[in-house]
């Protein structure tokens, strides 16, 4: 038969074991309660760092729309958006994001929707890094152009190179033309500095 000696020693180890759960457990709760809600110490933040500035609306198709801003500091921007005002599930990440397939962190942000229907109206919501922003509480919205009756009869292209005060090529800048018959357009200037 066991001593009386080893039972007390595994009921003084059992006790600190139980008491460690309960903690354990108790500080799950406290966590998932603080931080799920987006309002604990870690919880991520919006910084005027990160917020969206000088947000511009261009290349408005039957199919696509593209949402250009500026963070102060290099960081993942996205556009999620939908038909909904309330069910904002499709998400659209920055075009050079698109073309390579990788996520990068950058300044000036250009992210095109696309595969939209035409005389359609779309909401979203901006994003960068793990924060979404939206219009004063309430997500943007556009309406997509309807879809054309015939081809355009001329089609007349714009381009050009962009080069800095180095006469280096303006990587990552963005072109804006505007024109009063088919509206704002923009484009991102790839490593050549043309557009």
């Amino acid at each position: 038969a066991p001593s009386k000696k080893t039972k007390s020693r595994a009921a003084k180890r059992q006790i600190p074991t139980a008491i460690g759960l309960l903690i354990l457990f108790a500080a799950l709760i406290s966590g998932v309660l603080l931080f799920g809600q987006g309002t604990g110490v870690f919880a991520p933040r919006a910084t005027p760092e990160t917020t969206p500035k000088n947000i511009q609306v261009s290349n408005v198709t039957d199919k696509t729309f593209t949402v250009s801003f500026y963070t102060d500091e290099s960081t993942v921007g996205f556009v999620k958006y939908g038909l909904e005002a309330n069910s904002l599930k499709q998400q659209a990440s920055d075009d050079r994001d698109q073309l390579s397939g990788i996520v990068k962190d950058y300044r000036l942000h250009h992210v095109t929707v696309r595969g939209l229907e035409p005389g359609m109206t779309y909401h979203y919501v901006l994003g960068t890094g793990s924060n979404t922003f939206d219009n004063q509480g309430q997500p943007y919205s556009i309406t997509t152009a309807a879809k054309p009756s015939q081809s355009p009869t001329s089609n007349q292209t714009v381009y050009g190179n962009v080069y800095g005060p180095d006469g280096e090529p303006a990587e990552g800048a963005i072109v804006y033309v505007s024109n009063d018959e088919i509206g704002d357009l923009s484009s991102i200037v790839k490593a050549s500095g043309s557009f």
